[in-house]
């Protein structure tokens, strides 16, 4: 366990040790008194912020760092569906549904929460014919996960956004303002949490601040056009 130990505590990569640990012991059916659980806890996700998250127009800017085509893809790829770095690699893009407009593709089973469809917001990025995403080819990375990790493939991922073409924001800024667009699309929490594979209560927990915003200006908006709603003192 001195490994659990040079993990921060409350921290996802101590999370996320622990999770392998104790599947570990329970393959090889091994009696422990180590409590898993307990030395696991204290990681929350962390409700997202809007205004630490990069606008469409920045994300559109910071293409123009990137020079290598297939980089380039993945980058699109990643703002069009809202992945996780690894379903990049994972992304099926022979079979396209349209539902209402938007394209609907599926994350193959082999990622950290399997099988599950994305939406392309917006529709026409996706449909852009200078960028090509449904054919054009994504980076050479490694793919067999017997010789290598979903966490590897993310992290090439992040190393070439950040070191390579100096991206100002984080992959992941990229899958948290696809949740902010699926807002303002009008998705129900039920279906954005679906399309970004996970469940709606991790949804409404990471994303609730951007939520509670939406919900906010909407009720001020309706209060706006109310013709009965409170008038200023004459001057």
């Amino acid at each position: 366990m001195r490994d659990n130990q040079k993990t921060e505590e409350g921290t996802a990569s101590r999370e996320k040790l622990c999770n392998k640990l104790k599947k570990f012991v329970e393959f090889l059916d091994f009696e422990t008194k180590l409590d898993f659980k307990k030395l696991s806890r204290g990681y929350e996700l962390s409700p997202v912020d809007e205004d630490a998250l990069p606008t469409d127009e920045e994300i559109l800017a910071a293409l123009d760092l990137i020079d290598d085509p297939e980089w380039r893809t993945a980058y699109l790829l990643q703002a069009v569906f809202g992945l996780r770095n690894h379903e990049i690699f994972f992304l099926i893009r022979s079979n396209v549904e349209i539902h209402k407009g938007i394209a609907v593709l599926k994350v193959s089973e082999e990622t950290k929460t399997g099988f599950h469809p994305v939406a392309a917001l917006y529709p026409e990025w996706f449909d852009d014919p200078e960028w090509s995403l449904r054919t054009a080819k994504l980076p050479d990375v490694e793919l067999d996960l017997e010789k290598t990790t979903l966490s590897i493939i993310g992290g090439e991922v992040t190393s070439a956004f950040k070191k390579r073409f100096k991206i100002p924001f984080t992959p992941y800024k990229l899958r948290h303002a696809w949740a902010r667009r699926a807002l303002m699309f009008g998705f129900p929490d039920e279906a954005a949490a679906e399309f970004m594979g996970h469940s709606v209560e991790v949804h409404r927990k990471h994303y609730h601040r951007l939520i509670a915003m939406k919900e906010s200006l909407r009720i001020a908006q309706a209060s706006m056009v109310n013709p009965n709603r409170p008038k200023p003192p004459q001057r």
